[in-house]
């Protein structure tokens, strides 16, 4: 296989998984998180409203990491209506909603029964079901902490019990069909190099 179909590949996988965002570096592990908003095509044009799952995947860990334990991911205010977490996998997390924040937070934290992330490429993914208060395209995702402003930008962190934390801004998963036709132009493009 040529350098320049690894390549092409290596970008097409990248695509399809949704170019999440690098974690910031802190103590004893980095994740990446991603969102895809219209998870199971649930999102409702007309109300707003449908299931998003978040993804949370650890890319590095360090010499005494004992394991992901609590995430925080922030909803703001004037992007949700409401929301709520309807399931996750591993199903045996348990959820808690901080109030009080300008935006508030919602924590998702594990007991002592729960089962932690611990290894890399380990995943928590989380369904959320939402309402917005018109279309993603249209509100300011300031929560993220990004520049320019994108929809499903929302900052997060991962921790051990509180501490060690890693964190970032999620990334907007592409529809499937966006992600076929970006891969398919990257191919061409591959294939019609090869050819001259």
């Amino acid at each position: 296989m040529s350098k320049k179909i690894l390549v092409l590949l290596v970008m097409t996988v990248v695509m399809i998984l949704g170019s999440a965002t690098a974690a910031l570096a802190y103590g004893r592990h980095n994740t990446l998180a991603w969102v895809d908003p219209n998870w199971g095509n649930s999102y409702n044009a007309t109300t707003h409203t449908g299931i998003a799952e978040y993804t949370f995947q650890i890319t590095a860990i360090n010499t005494g990491f004992t394991g992901v334990t609590q995430v925080e991911l922030k909803f703001d205010t004037n992007v949700f209506k409401a929301w709520e977490v309807v399931g996750s996998v591993p199903n045996d997390w348990t959820f808690v909603e901080i109030g009080g924040f300008a935006p508030p937070i919602l924590t998702l934290s594990v007991g002592n029964a729960g089962t932690p992330i611990m290894n890399v490429g380990d995943q928590l993914r989380v369904q959320v079901a939402y309402e917005l208060y018109d279309a993603p395209e249209t509100l300011d995702w300031s929560e993220g902490g990004t520049s320019p402003n994108r929809p499903w930008s929302q900052g997060f962190a991962t921790s051990e019990n509180g501490c060690y934390p890693s964190g970032g801004s999620t990334e907007q998963v592409p529809e499937p069909t966006t992600a076929l036709l970006f891969g398919s132009g990257i191919a061409l493009i591959g294939y019609m190099r090869k050819k001259r």
